[in-house]
């Protein structure tokens, strides 16, 4: 008899439910001391028991039932794990890209570590999402219905971006192609979601004292301040960047053979450069708005410090990913601008507190309109 098929028989025996145990136990231990005289092998009938407890009809858990942890905190966490990585699909550099290790370093393994991390987060993340929403009974169809939606964008973003995010940005400023039309599909896809789920979820309104009120003022300007700061350096050193790049050199003699060549490298390189002032502005105006949308949120009637704190570490993050996203757009144009070290495991950073901030913000978030609704019904 094999110790290794026994093993597994008896492994398979401890799945099925307590009253068959030992019954099944029995007759597959005694099938494997019969098996060689019936010229059965020992390992078909482990594989078989196995597959038999496996399938073995039993009653699905209730995943809306479990102690402490209600419908409405499943509904939260599944629209959170997907929202995360939905966000971070769509603000992707290298967001799940697995790195490399291109030396024996401590930053070469820190971050080959980390961006393997987040990989792995990307793809558990939709999973575990879809099965809590689709497998606790008393989910909300608005909250199903987000949660596809969220997957679905990520979904596309990544298999848009797998080829990295500079083709994104050539076909947008190139011909027409249908890939430029993946992103701002994601990105509307997002937004439908946060509104089907925001129907749902939405924090229920504060009311604080005077005293409190000033203390969530001062928290919110203390982070639109601190948006603000790393938009206005992170612009004003691309910028500086993009201003001491080293001319491009044509290194082909310029002949008849090659002049058209030439003339159409010119054009597009002209065409480059004109757009290189329009993105850094572009980008300056949205940084300073999500500073000011940052500071004034303290006025806000759903702003708690818990919620202040979030949406300015979470604006914050979003603008060092987008500085980084600039930053490879610039190297288009001159292999002279380049993320270095520090600013990649400062991007590696953002995207792990980004993803940190919306599972918790969103997933963990207790004071909901309908559990307030829940519990008024609830009253005799």
């Amino acid at each position: 008899m094999s110790a290794f098929s026994t093993l597994i028989v008896r492994v398979a025996a401890s799945l099925l439910p307590p009253e068959s145990r030992a019954r099944y136990r029995e007759q597959w231990l005694a099938d494997l001391r019969d098996a060689p005289e019936l010229g059965i092998g020992t390992g078909e009938i482990a594989v078989g028991s196995m597959a038999f407890a496996m399938a073995h009809g039993r009653a699905l858990p209730n995943l809306g039932s479990a102690r402490g942890w209600t419908v409405t905190a499943r509904a939260r966490l599944a629209v959170g794990l997907s929202l995360s990585v939905a966000v971070l699909a769509i603000s992707q550099v290298s967001t799940l890209s697995a790195g490399g290790l291109t030396g024996n370093t401590a930053y070469d393994f820190i971050t080959f570590t980390a961006s393997m991390l987040l990989l792995a987060f990307g793809i558990v993340a939709p999973l575990l999402a879809l099965i809590l929403a689709f497998a606790t009974a008393g989910i909300a169809r608005r909250i199903r219905l987000a949660v596809a939606l969220l997957v679905i964008a990520s979904t596309a973003a990544i298999f848009s971006g797998a080829h990295g995010i500079q083709f994104w940005w050539m076909s947008v400023l190139g011909p027409f192609t249908p890939g430029s039309l993946i992103y701002p599909l994601a990105i509307v896809l997002v937004a439908v979601a946060c509104r089907v789920a925001w129907r749902e979820l939405r924090p229920a309104e504060q009311a604080p004292s005077r005293r409190m009120r000033r203390e969530l003022l001062l928290a919110s300007v203390a982070g639109g301040l601190l948006v603000a700061t790393a938009a206005i350096f992170g612009f004003l050193h691309a910028s500086a960047l993009w201003d001491a790049r080293t001319p491009l050199v044509f290194e082909l003699p310029f002949t008849e053979s090659n002049r058209a060549f030439f003339e159409d490298w010119m054009t597009l390189k002209v065409q480059f450069e004109s757009q290189v002032t329009t993105v850094l502005g572009l980008w300056i105006v949205v940084g300073v708005v999500s500073a000011v949308t940052v500071a004034l949120f303290g006025l806000s009637r759903w702003a708690t410090i818990r919620r202040v704190m979030a949406l300015s570490f979470g604006a914050l993050s979003l603008v060092l990913l987008s500085y980084g996203s600039i930053l490879v757009f610039l190297n288009l144009g001159s292999s002279d601008v380049a993320a270095t070290q520090p600013v990649e495991l400062l991007m590696l950073v953002a995207r792990w507190t980004l993803v940190a901030l919306i599972v918790l913000v969103v997933g963990g978030e207790r004071n909901t309109i309908n559990a307030r609704r829940q519990l008024q019904s609830a009253r005799p």
